[in-house]
Order: C-alpha cells, then sequence, then structure tokens
C-alpha cells in the first residue's frame, strides 16, 4: 500500500512539473523521474558508441563535455561542440532520408563537395533527436541524478523555483555547481558498463584449452597412424 501510494505520489509531481513552464518541460525528458537501473547501462552504451567528439571527451572524465553533450548551456554554435566537420557530413549521411527534402544541391554540397556550411544547414532542419547527441534517456538520468543529489529539499526547490532554464534548473535542485552534477552524472553512467573484460577473458581462456584439446588429439591420432 505504501509503495502505491509514493508511486502516485511521484506521477503526480513528475506531471506537475512537465505541465508547467519549468525550463525542464522543453528539455524533453521522459514522463519518469526514477528511471530504471537498465537504463543507465543503456545510455553509457549510447554514448559510447556515439560518433561524437563531445562523448568521447566526456567519457574520457571531461565534465564541461558531459554537461554540453546533455546540451546545457552549449553556446551559439552547437553543432562545433557537439561534432568535428567530419562527424557532421557523417550525421547528414545517417540521416539523409530527414533531409532530402531540404533540396539535392545542400546535399549534394555537403556529401560530395564536403561543404561544412550545407552540413550545418542540413542538420539544423532535422528533427532535435536526430540533431542533438544526447537521448531523453540521458536527460532523464541527469534529472534523476540532480534530485539525489539535492536530497530532502530537491522537490520542493523544484516546485516552488521560477522558471528557469534547464542547466540552472539543475544545478538550483541539486545545489551542485555544473561540473560537479555532470561527473556524478558521468560516474553513475561508468559505474554501469558491461564488464566485458571478465566475459571475454573467460572466452579466450576456452578457446585456449579447446585448441590444447585439438592438438593433443591430433597427435595422438598420427602416432597411432604412424605406429
Amino acid at each position: 500500500m505504501k509503495k502505491q501510494i509514493s508511486g502516485k505520489v511521484w506521477a503526480a509531481l513528475t506531471s506537475h512539473v512537465l505541465g508547467t513552464e519549468s525550463g525542464l518541460s522543453a528539455w524533453r525528458i521522459v514522463n519518469d523521474f526514477q528511471p530504471p537501473r537498465a537504463w543507465y547501462a543503456r545510455v553509457y552504451r549510447e554514448i559510447a558508441t556515439m560518433p561524437a567528439q563531445v562523448a568521447r571527451s566526456c567519457l574520457a572524465k571531461d565534465s564541461a563535455a558531459c554537461w554540453a553533450l546533455l546540451n546545457l548551456e552549449v553556446g551559439p554554435s552547437p553543432l562545433r561542440v557537439w561534432y568535428t566537420p567530419a562527424e557532421r557530413q557523417a550525421l547528414v549521411v545517417r540521416r539523409a532520408y530527414y533531409v532530402e527534402r531540404a533540396g539535392g544541391d545542400l546535399l549534394l554540397r555537403c556529401t560530395d563537395q564536403g561543404s561544412t556550411e550545407a552540413c550545418d544547414e542540413l542538420i539544423d532542419r532535422m528533427p532535435p533527436r536526430f540533431r542533438e547527441p544526447s537521448s531523453n534517456r540521458a536527460r532523464t538520468v541527469m534529472l534523476s541524478v540532480a534530485l539525489q543529489a539535492g536530497g530532502v529539499g530537491a522537490w520542493a526547490r523544484l516546485l516552488e523555483a521560477e522558471p528557469m532554464p534547464p542547466g540552472d534548473a539543475l544545478r538550483h535542485i541539486s545545489g551542485l555547481s555544473a561540473d560537479e552534477l555532470a561527473g556524478q552524472w558521468r560516474d553513475v553512467i561508468l559505474a554501469a558498463r558491461p564488464n566485458v573484460h571478465a566475459g571475454f577473458g573467460l572466452t579466450q581462456l576456452a578457446t585456449a584449452l579447446w585448441v590444447l584439446l585439438l592438438v593433443v588429439l591430433a597427435m595422438r591420432s598420427t602416432r597411432w597412424r604412424l605406429g
């Protein structure tokens, strides 16, 4: 019963925040401020496989890059922060379906002539979810981290705050600086990465044992035929 009441209160608070002009409502987060643990590993995979310079810098423990990755105070030229010129051209190629209506000339100049300006213009015409490097899921995890960092008064600060940009709202909720909050978000994501090294080592060991067994059997078979 207690869990059900808690769930209803949480849902009501979530609905209230997303229905107000808090700044976070326009930040495109998922309607779940308590993301399941599986999301953390999924966000890590998204970032680790993302062809974007800002993602590589974030995983290399650059907190400012993590903040920019989440489209927080990224400046007037976000594409230059998120992607290299080559990555922007590759993004246009991957999302060609969404930009081909913009005109063949721009697409030709971007892909065949290597015009960064043409690529940027095409990317600006994409839906935000295809243009920006971070997913709604990654942003929701950040909000959850901010609420946990803010402690008992985090929800009260969120509900009572005047409308403000997402970055300001997250700092207000958590009581942390941008670097501190981005660092905590990155650490949570890194902690959820799959432990591939252990599994890879076991696979190598099993393969080596099978090869050794086959070699021994082959040698025994050869001796038997020659004897």
